[in-house]
């Protein structure tokens, strides 16, 4: 006995604990891995090893980590291939919690959580559409730090979704889009009229039409190509070119298909059109609402809509952007049978 008391205390030299403190680290080491159920000493030995093994690997992903920082770099990093509206906004987000954050940049991933994650998106962001979306990237950012063991969990997953109240976004009449149409006809505006009808007669997004050049149209095949790097939520679409938006196009097409479809003054003569044709209130999206709801009133098919605007199911369509009410039969069988003097330039 006093041989073992000996070697123990040998063992200990250095280490500041007692044998009474080592002693009982020991016993709840037993007591709490429940290895008092076991009968066999060497079974006890080996139990408390492996447990000791598990809690050193613990540890040792505990601590692994690297600064905020570096994980948002890592994001964007990893979606390089996604779209440049995409990663603009990954930045616009990220490098704006770091700057009105203080110390967020050098906060160890790994021990950011819930709480702080929620009051930082309430402070920076105030209004709801925006939080939503910095939610939705923050949760990015983290979920690739967890690919990369830099953290346990996504600390986002735990905060609720904002509930945004779209405003309802009601499609141009029959009368207003010729009116639009008749507008970019004139001289001064006539560079800019392939792009509003694009926007029109394809459900292009705004943010899509000035990525998109002449040789993303097929005329032959009659379609759009809206590639990958171009879309909005980064996944690729063929676009039917339809016989009025042809009959638009086919006058209009360059001699060189790498120009813009947009033209240069596109930013200063577009605001300049919708004024003149009597907008004084413009919705952002709504020539891409306009499009989708005199397609449905025509066409009657939905399926098809869907693909042609790039939406993974239709609900979207269903309940944001085919507005019918008030929209004719009538008309729409109008707007998809352009007269002669819509298609010619005046």
């Amino acid at each position: 006995m006093e041989k073992d008391i000996q070697t123990a205390k040998n063992l200990l030299k250095g280490i500041n604990l007692s044998m009474t403190e080592v002693a009982r680290l020991f016993l709840e080491l037993i007591e709490t891995s429940q290895a008092t159920r076991l009968k066999s000493t060497e079974k006890i030995k080996s139990h408390c090893r492996h447990v000791i093994s598990l809690g050193v690997k613990a540890k040792e992903m505990e601590e692994k980590t690297v600064p905020f920082k570096e994980a948002y770099e890592e994001c964007l990093r990893a979606k390089a291939h996604r779209s440049a509206y995409t990663l603009r906004d990954i930045r616009y987000i990220g490098e704006r919690l770091m700057r009105e954050t203080p110390g967020l940049a050098e906060r160890p991933t790994r021990a950011i959580g819930v709480e702080e994650c929620r009051e930082m998106l309430e402070r920076v962001f105030t209004h709801a559409p925006q939080r939503k979306k910095a939610r939705s990237i923050l949760s990015g950012i983290f979920s690739i730090a967890k690919k990369r063991l830099w953290c346990e969990k996504n600390p986002i997953e735990f905060i609720d979704i904002p509930i945004v109240k779209e405003k309802e976004i009601i499609p141009l009449t029959y009368e207003e889009s010729m009116k639009l149409l008749e507008t970019a006809s004139q001289p001064k505006f006539r560079a800019c009229k392939p792009a509003i009808a694009l926007m029109m007669y394809a459900g292009i997004r705004p943010e899509e039409i000035k990525r998109l050049r002449w040789k993303n149209l097929d005329l032959e095949e009659r379609e759009i190509i809206i590639s990958p790097t171009h879309s909005k939520t980064g996944g690729g679409r063929h676009i039917t070119i339809y016989p009025p938006l042809y009959q638009l196009l086919k006058k209009e097409f360059p001699r060189n298909a790498e120009e813009s479809i947009c033209p240069k003054q596109w930013s200063q003569l577009w605001p300049q059109i919708r004024k003149k044709a009597g907008f004084h209130h413009w919705q952002k999206d709504v020539l891409r609402h306009t499009f989708a709801s005199f397609h449905v009133k025509n066409f009657h098919n939905l399926p098809l809509l869907q693909s042609l605007m790039g939406h993974r199911d239709s609900h979207l369509l269903r309940s944001r952007y085919v507005n019918l009410y008030g929209l004719s039969r009538k008309d729409a069988k109008k707007f998809w049978q352009l007269s002669q003097s819509m298609l010619t330039n005046k």
